[in-house]
């Protein structure tokens, strides 16, 4: 393998890109099809994404990161980025074998507000808050998955200080200030391109003899890398609440 392609979705367009030189390699963060939908999908998209796959010998490895795969995927790499190396992960108590998330503990507690600060400057989207800005921060669980309440109160169980997640939403947020509990929410959108980025360049570093390239729908051209393969600079954004 020496072509290696990384995208948040395996679009046509994504395959057509990596179709270009044949024999790439796809990391795709969501499956090609949703399960359930490929009766509701175009048969010419799904004639021309089979086409694209066996015509170009295509290799497609799917990197989930709902809670099935926390351990290796977007929340991971999140972890990795902000610089949250001694990570473990956190499972709902009926279930050890599924992880919700990345659980890491400050070996220096750090305040929440400065920890906002270091999630805005590398965020790719903007950056939700709520809790006591000076709360003193022990350890943060990071989750790229689907959130819902039942693992809120096992959040608030465990003690946990502060939330680090993809699009909340009003339930779970209200619920979250109703228990005086710390979160950052970013966009799941946002944290999928920031995560599958992070892990791109990861990737790059450690594989220095693979060709690493990161694709964004809709960045992509005729016959041109859809993003340069260097690594991405960090984006500063504003807070939004």
């Amino acid at each position: 393998m020496r072509r290696v392609l990384v995208a948040v979705d395996a679009s046509t367009a994504c395959l057509d890109e990596a179709s270009r030189h044949d024999g790439t390699l796809i990391i795709s963060h969501h499956v090609l099809f949703q399960e359930g939908t490929e009766s509701r999908v175009p048969s010419d998209i799904l004639y021309e994404k089979m086409r694209l796959i066996t015509g170009h010998g295509l290799w497609l490895l799917i990197l989930g990161d709902g809670l099935n795969n926390s351990e290796h995927g977007i929340a991971r790499a999140t972890c990795d980025a902000l610089g949250f190396r001694d990570t473990k992960p956190f499972c709902m108590n009926h279930d050890t074998r599924s992880p919700s998330g990345r659980l890491h503990g400050f070996a220096t507690p750090e305040r929440f507000d400065n920890m906002v600060r270091r999630v805005q400057r590398i965020a790719a989207g903007p950056v939700m808050q709520g809790g006591c800005t000076d709360k003193i921060l022990e350890n943060i669980l990071v989750i790229a998955g689907r959130v819902e309440c039942k693992l809120i109160r096992q959040v608030h169980e465990a003690s946990i200080d502060c939330i680090l997640a993809s699009e909340l939403g009003h339930e779970i947020r209200s619920l979250l200030d109703d228990l005086n509990m710390n979160y950052i929410d970013i966009l799941h959108g946002s944290m999928d391109i920031f995560g599958m980025s992070m892990l791109k360049t990861l990737l790059a570093l450690n594989n220095p003899t693979i060709t690493f390239t990161l694709f964004e729908q809709g960045n992509h051209s005729d016959g041109k890398n859809s993003i340069d393969p260097s690594p991405l600079e960090p984006v500063q954004q504003t807070r939004s609440k």
